[in-house]
């Protein structure tokens, strides 16, 4: 357990301190880092006091089209609010209507056919009776 842990930990070492020397960019002059950051600090700051101006109007635009949006909208659900709702309500007792009659009707029907299935097995079972006495032969016992 010791040897996996220790070697994890070598490589681990080995890689921090050499990957950073490995993977930097060759240069072949001296390269001045204070003029690209002075020069991106610059493009940074032109780019956030734009950011800056856009925001603050297209935020209070933004809110402006999106209230004028909810208005019109609200208007037109207004007036075919009253129309749809009244559709609706007709549409829903159409339906209930129909789901009464329906139901009454299996209703009626499921009750028509037990009594026929009933009416059937009792007509059966007397033709079977009939039949059972057709064939029975007496006999009668001589005393």
């Amino acid at each position: 357990m010791r040897k996996p842990i220790a070697i994890i930990a070598a490589l681990g070492f080995f890689c921090a301190t050499s990957l950073p020397a490995v993977s930097a960019p060759a240069t072949t002059g001296v390269v001045k880092s204070e003029d690209f950051s002075a020069a991106k600090k610059a493009k940074k700051a032109k780019k956030a006091k734009k950011k800056a101006e856009l925001t603050s109007t297209d935020v209070s635009a933004a809110k402006k089209a999106k209230k004028a949006k909810k208005a019109k909208k609200k208007a037109e659900l207004t007036s075919t609010d009253v129309s749809a709702a009244k559709k609706a309500k007709k549409a829903k007792k159409a339906k209930k209507k129909a789901e009464l009659t329906s139901t009454k009707k299996a209703k009626k029907k499921a009750e028509l056919t037990s009594t026929d299935i009933s009416a059937a097995k009792k007509a059966k079972k007397a033709k079977k009776a009939k039949k059972k006495a057709e064939n029975v032969i007496l006999y009668r016992i001589a005393a």
